[in-house]
């Protein structure tokens, strides 16, 4: 029985116990795994992923699920969130896993002038660039958006960052926006200091707003093309999914305890860069 509504990573089928599903998603599994794979609504597009941690994958992992090709440009030590855990999951972070499937990851030093120019090339034959460096760094690189925009007009260019790009001195954590946004506030109990939402809200939910603008930038781009609109077609997704580090956690390792923290060594998924 595979577990909807879950952010769960790999490509492979996830088992629980009979207990968890009734008989209608039991039915909805069976009927699901019988279907032929079918190409998604982006399949035809190019996503060129700069991004690294949470918010960035996270949108560039929404624009996979839709059938997306998205190449992940990653450092020679890779993604910092690949050694994130525990848990791991054969050796591989399942944080990571989580918010990195329907990928294809090439490494490249950026600090190289010849990465910095196949970076460029990719961009090229891409139609949409993602990326969530510090404001300011994709300039430097030779890879911002006025360049490559003049060099292919149509391509699509999403930074994702802290306090927008005109602050690029100020960080963008998680723990930071829910802190200065009033998140803490609100979930903290009456007689209570402010307290900390249990996952990283604010990432997962710029990661959410940068794909809806990636796909609104893509419509407009076909409609100036004169071709056809672009449909985007998103399933309702179980609550589950905005814990997707904890889920895939929880699948591993053990079980819960009274207040979400898992059993055995656990690190808390609070560590984020910068946000939307």
């Amino acid at each position: 029985m595979y577990v909807f509504g879950m952010n769960i990573p790999l490509n492979e089928t996830h088992y629980v116990s009979p207990g968890h599903l009734g008989c209608r998603e039991v039915r909805l599994v069976e009927e699901r795994q019988a279907e032929a794979p079918q190409a998604g609504p982006l399949s035809h597009l190019r996503i060129l992923d700069f991004t690294a941690l949470v918010q960035g994958p996270l949108a560039t992992q929404i624009l996979g699920d839709l059938g997306a090709d998205v190449v992940k440009i990653e450092p020679p030590a890779g993604d910092h969130s690949r050694q994130w855990g525990p848990p791991f999951i054969k050796g591989e972070s399942a944080y990571f896993l989580s918010i990195n499937r329907n990928k294809r990851s090439m490494v490249l030093d950026l600090k190289s002038p010849a990465a910095q120019a196949a970076a460029q090339d990719l961009a090229m034959a891409s139609d949409v660039v993602v990326e969530n460096f510090k404001p300011g760094a994709m300039s430097r690189l030779g890879l911002d958006a006025k360049k490559l925009q003049a060099m292919k007009p149509a391509l699509v260019y999403a930074s994702i960052s802290g306090f927008g790009q005109n602050q690029p001195t100020l960080a963008g954590y998680d723990q930071i926006a829910q802190g200065t946004s009033g998140m803490m506030s609100v979930n903290a109990t009456p007689d209570g200091p402010p307290t900390k939402v249990g996952v990283p809200i604010g990432d997962i939910t710029a990661g959410m707003f940068a794909s809806q603008a990636v796909l609104a930038a893509l419509i407009e781009e076909s409609r100036k093309a004169g071709l056809h609109k672009l449909v985007s077609r998103i399933f309702p997704e179980n609550v589950a999914s905005r814990a997707a580090c904890r889920a895939a956690g929880f699948r591993e390792v053990g079980v819960y305890k009274e207040h979400g923290q898992l059993e055995g060594e656990w690190k808390d998924c609070v560590i984020v860069e910068r946000l939307v």
